[in-house]
């Protein structure tokens, strides 16, 4: 009857079998899965029958051969094993994906006993090494080969290209030919998790995903923990697992025997005694056999129920090993290895107290484990990037007990993503004043959950409560009595009714710059405050929990100190003489050199010291194969190799995987960047200035203002339009040019103009780029180089901040000062507004939002919907609401290209430009409806337009034919409509009276046609004229153009705002990140008189496209970022270095 039904499924099942072998090996095994029962589906479309529980495994091998894969070290889970069948039968060599190791361990096991030949490209001797292989029939594992760029030097190898030549099968290697022998395996594997291997590699070879499964680490995980805790178990069941694989050869092999018996035999069977009694005996054997392995089988059955207890601290460890994988989606560097995750789960379970109740305990080793990885993982993270583990942590967590949902978790992770929200499904915001369009769009889409559908019509009826929670959601203020609520609660009945997250969706439309607190706030409610308060750095710890096989790796920023300096107090610690560590800075020609160093240390127990390896790429595979190379017997216990580098994507995955990654990042803020000066102070240097008092005063100004420009990078382009490394070399020069020219002068006096020249010029303005840094710097440096600072006794540095002033006294004055400072210093210490803190805040909220964002699955559904149909639904969305093409004719019809109005040329190229940015979207968008539809190639571009579209983030392709903008997708289609009606406007209804300048793709063209038109128009050269610029604050709609310039609208500010009353600059309010400036009439003048409009003070305001400021584009003509349009001069009421 068997028989009979796999003679029917036979052909279905080879189909099957083949399709699986010959696409599915590269994909996960849910995508498999999937695509096999797509197959399935079309078998039965065409009436070819196939087994209904059709498995590669059933069909191409047998429980034997897996039996003993499993015993070499296969994972017992069915995508592990279907690879290991494929592996076996494919005609084609293997090319495995193998980022965690595993099928190299199990190829190793396997094909040991045949001589395995273990070689790499980076070799000296690997062809030697193939041509005995190839020769003498061994099997040969080529590791590490990357993403196959190699492969083309053993392409006759891959293609198995055999030739004959008298009689014998020769296959060329290299420059000769060798003899091939058919017992030859080629085994091939990579580190990288998500490899892009050229089509000429993919059709040579058969690719296959190694990548560990859930289902098999959870097995690995459940049989490490069980044999901690039950030997007697593990051992039990490892005996059973050899013991069915034995006897289930023994069975084969009798059933074969009965089969040969019977297949030899002649005449009467039945008459043939010798046969029967050999039969009989057979059958006995098999019978016993199958009476073990039923036995067997009931054992295994009582032990898996076991173990079935202790699988809530596998599923733990395995939920945990994938969310520490996914962190060099983050940053390449942060790399981390299956045996080092196992390592960490083994001494888990050997530091967690033993009890009475089995669920006591095992919840122990959970929260123990959580806690040691966390540990562990923050030794190699950078600062930025701890809160995010302690969140992705906090997230994996709890998703054992409730699961998140995946609308709300979108929501907080992108905001609003309805780029089509139709105004009358918006209701009318009640408090425009405060509550911005965009939150008030934010909210209404959020109150669309069923959880939140109430929140709308709670603000409405709350407003004062809400408006309260809108400017300090950290402590809400509400009007009833009630005891104090926690941080980030919100108004009214919902803040019982809702989660935290769901809190935290509001907070986001709200305040974002509050994102980072309030994320510290969750982790703290669920994790506790061990996982918002990394471990203090101890190397001394670290380097005794290490070994002279594992490496260390400083991963190097612009905020990472030097780690030599702490590489060698570690050695003095240590009693290990200076003599015994080399120091070596990589770059060219060095390779060999400290190849040398480290062949010498290993044998005598130095350390070896690698700066920079970032700088030396290309000898790093070399560095790979020494480290690989490495074992017990031949390795002195007392050697160390210490290297340094920037993060790099082409830092070999096998060492990354297998160092202590190290970071060790100063303390943030200006009293830690005070004591780590004064700290590093020569006391004599304090003492010998022939003028003590001032010296010490400007010292400490000095010291204070290279704090302030160093932590003003946290704010962002408020702080720098371009961040900037300065460092201790800089504030050394200044002061050494400080002493001398006090020391130098004649009569006492401080020549403070000199010094500043030297200071913001040369020593700290020599590594800026952008003149408006410059001038920033300049204007800082004024606050410190003063006389005031010298002549007065403690005064304050800053207005309305009496904590800051310059102390007096010895050394040990100022450093006890310095200990009092505050811990978190308000944005006027660093010349900001206080709303520079909003910025500081957005700032670090969107750059973990961001990080979360890459982290996330490219393949999910939410709500029943997956992703290729929201992604669809959005594209057909934006097809529909997309502006039809600018009317080119009409326009060079109307306004041909004139020598007196250069406004013509200028709206033809403006035309061009969207046309062709409008041609490029619609194009994108049908190319991507056809791709989800199956009909042509999902090539890369339109991967990356799809994952941008889900992401509500404006694609790269679009971005590069069109206009700077920061802008999500659902505003920034929004904002390109406007554009499209002002050029619409302008070709229908002629030159407009006002301009939105940032409506164009070229403002600076504009600007510089406005200035064309007046030189033509009164004769004289455009390099005589300049732009002045007055405020028209009384502007309306009907005002005509003026007779000269033009008028602009739409130009915003930001750190300041215009006082429509006195009609000059000033303070910008509270929470009003960016302010509109009226109408600004662009008047050409001849000459470069600038008017002030009747203000005492001018402030000459640079205008960006954007709020970055520097872009990452540089205009060949000037020197200066594409994102600088011009500057405006407006009237201030206070001076331009306020």
């Amino acid at each position: 009857e068997t028989l009979e039904k796999s003679t029917n499924t036979i052909v279905g099942d080879i189909l099957l079998s083949a399709s699986v072998a010959t696409y599915l090996g590269a994909f996960t095994g849910s995508y498999r899965q999937k695509c096999l029962g797509l197959f399935q589906v079309l078998l039965n479309r065409f009436g070819v029958p196939f087994s209904p529980n059709f498995t590669l495994a059933k069909l191409c091998s047998d429980p034997v051969t897996i039996r003993t894969w499993n015993v070499n070290g296969l994972p017992y889970d069915k995508i592990s094993t279907e690879n290991a069948v494929i592996v076996n039968n494919t005609l084609k060599w293997p090319l495995i994906i193998d980022p965690q190791g595993q099928a190299n361990n199990w190829i190793r096991n396997t094909e040991s006993a045949r001589q395995l030949v273990l070689v790499s490209f980076s070799d000296s001797d690997l062809f030697r090494k193939l041509e005995n292989a190839v020769r003498y029939g061994y099997p040969v594992l080529l590791e590490d080969v990357g993403e196959g760029e190699g492969l083309k030097s053993i392409d006759q190898l891959l293609t198995k290209s055999i030739m004959k030549q008298a009689g014998r099968n020769i296959i060329r290697l290299g420059d000769g030919v060798v003899e091939y022998n058919d017992d030859f395996r080629l085994y091939i594997t990579t580190k990288h998790a998500n490899p892009r291997f050229t089509p000429n590699v993919a059709t040579k070879v058969t690719i296959l995903n190694f990548t560990v499964t859930p289902e098999g680490l959870e097995d690995q995980l459940l049989g490490i923990v069980v044999a901690k805790e039950r030997p007697d178990l593990e051992e039990q069941r490892n005996k059973l697992l050899i013991e069915n694989a034995h006897n289930s050869k023994r069975l084969k092999e009798t059933e074969d025997e009965i089969l040969q018996a019977m297949a030899s035999a002649t005449g009467n069977l039945l008459e043939d005694d010798a046969l029967v009694t050999k039969l009989n005996d057979a059958k006995d054997t098999s019978n016993q056999i199958r009476e073990q392995i039923i036995a067997a089988k009931l054992t295994e059955k009582e032990i898996d129920s076991t173990r079935d207890n202790y699988y809530p601290t596998a599923k733990r460890g395995t939920d945990l090993f994938f969310c520490i994988s996914d962190l060099a989606i983050v940053n390449p560097m942060y790399q981390y290895s299956l045996e080092f995750f196992i390592g960490l789960f083994t001494k888990a379970i050997g530091r967690t107290p033993r009890g009475d109740k089995l669920e006591v305990r095992l919840f122990n080793l959970n929260e123990i484990f959580t806690y040691l990885l966390y540990c562990s993982i923050c030794e190699s993270l950078f600062e930025k990037d701890k809160l995010l583990f302690s969140f992705m942590l906090c997230l994996c967590v709890m998703k054992e007990k409730l699961a998140i949902d995946p609308i709300e978790w979108r929501f907080f992770l992108v905001g609003s993503v309805d780029s089509l929200a139709k105004p009358e499904n918006v209701r009318e915001n009640p408090a425009p004043q405060w509550l911005t369009e965009k939150t008030w769009m934010d909210l209404n889409q959020l109150s669309q959950l069923s959880s939140l559908s109430t929140l709308v019509e709670q603000i409405e009826e709350n407003l004062e409560d809400w408006k309260g929670y809108f400017e300090n959601p950290e402590q809400l203020k509400v009007q009833f009595k009630a005891p104090k609520l926690p941080p980030f609660s919100i108004p009214g009945e919902l803040n019982k009714n809702t989660t935290m997250l769901q809190r935290l969706l509001i907070l986001r439309c709200f305040r974002q710059d509050k994102m980072i607190p309030a994320v510290s706030q969750f982790i703290l409610a669920h994790l506790g405050k061990s996982y918002i308060d990394p471990p203090v750095f101890d190397l001394q710890a670290i380097y005794k929990n290490s070994n002279s096989l594992t490496p260390f790796i400083f991963l190097l920023s612009d905020n990472v100190m030097d780690p030599r300096p702490q590489v060698m107090d570690l050695a003095a610690k240590m009693g290990i003489n200076e003599k015994m560590i080399i120091t070596l800075s990589l770059g060219q020609g060095q390779g060999a050199i400290a190849q040398n160093a480290i062949e010498q240390a290993i044998d005598i127990g130095k350390w070896v010291v690698l700066q920079n390896c970032h700088l030396m790429v290309s000898w790093l595979p070399t560095l790979e194969k020494i480290f690989s190379n490495l074992s017990p017997e031949r390795t002195h216990p007392d050697f160390r190799l210490w290297l340094t580098s920037s993060p790099t994507d082409r830092f070999p995955a096998r060492i990354l995987q297998n160092s202590l990654k190290l970071t060790n990042e100063p303390p943030k803020g200006v009293k830690a960047n005070l004591s780590r000066t004064f700290a590093g102070l020569d006391k004599s240097i304090f003492t010998s200035s022939k003028n003590p008092p001032a010296f010490k005063k400007l010292l400490f100004g000095l010291s204070f203002f290279h704090a302030v420009i160093q932590e003003r990078k946290k704010f962002g382009s408020l702080g720098w339009n371009i961040p900037y490394s300065f460092n201790e070399s800089d504030l050394n020069i200044s002061i050494k040019q400080l002493k001398n020219f006090i020391d130098d002068s004649a009569d006492g006096s401080v020549p403070l103009d000199a010094l500043k020249y030297l200071t913001a010029e040369i020593n700290y303005g020599g590594r800026i780029t952008d003149r408006w840094d410059k001038r920033c710097l300049v204007a800082l440096l004024k606050d410190y180089y003063t006389k005031k600072i010298v002549s007065s006794s403690k005064r304050p540095l800053f207005p309305n901040l009496e904590a800051y002033y310059v102390p007096e006294g010895e050394i040990e004055n100022y450093i006890n000062y310095i200990r009092g400072l505050p811990i978190f210093d308000p944005p006027g210490v660093f010349g900001l507004h206080e709303n520079a803190e909003i910025t500081s805040g957005l700032h670090e909220a969107g750059e973990m939002m961001d990080a979360l964002l890459s982290l996330q699955p490219r393949t999910s559904s939410i709500g029943g919907i997956s992703r290729e149909q929201i992604i669809a639904k959005s594209a057909t969305e934006l097809l529909s609401t997309l502006p039809s093409l600018l009317d080119v004719e009409l326009a060079m019809d109307k306004y041909p290209i004139s020598h007196d109005q250069s406004l013509n040329t200028v709206l033809r190229h403006e035309i061009v430009r969207y046309n062709r940015l409008l041609s490029v979207i619609s194009k994108s968008l049908q190319d991507l409806q056809l791709a989800l539809e199956g009909m042509i190639v999902m090539s890369e571009e339109l991967e990356s337009t799809a994952n941008s579209i889900y992401d509500n983030q404006t694609p790269k392709a679009w971005l590069k034919v069109g206009y700077p903008s920061q802008k999500p997708l659902s505003s920034w289609i929004v904002d390109l409509g406007k554009r499209i009606e002002m050029m619409k406007d302008w070709i229908k209804n002629g030159i407009p009276s006002v301009f939105w300048l940032a409506g164009f793709f070229s403002p600076q063209a504009f600007l510089t046609a406005i200035l064309q038109n007046f030189c033509r128009k009164n004769g004289v050269s455009i390099d005589s004229v300049t732009m002045d610029h007055k405020v028209v604050s009384n502007w309306s709609p009907e005002m005509p153009a003026p007779a000269d310039g033009c008028y602009v609208q739409g130009v915003w500010i930001e750190g300041a705002a215009w006082d429509s009353e006195k009609k000059i600059l000033n303070e910008a309010p509270p929470r009003k990140l960016f302010n509109p400036l009226p109408v600004i009439w662009f008047v050409p003048v001849i000459g470069k008189s600038k008017s002030k409009q009747g203000a005492n003070f001018s402030y000459v305001a640079p205008v960006y496209r954007t709020p970055a400021r520097a872009g990452s584009q540089v205009l060949s003509t000037t020197g200066m970022s594409i994102n600088f349009v011009t500057t405006v001069d407006l009237p201030s009421s206070q001076e331009e270095s306020f």
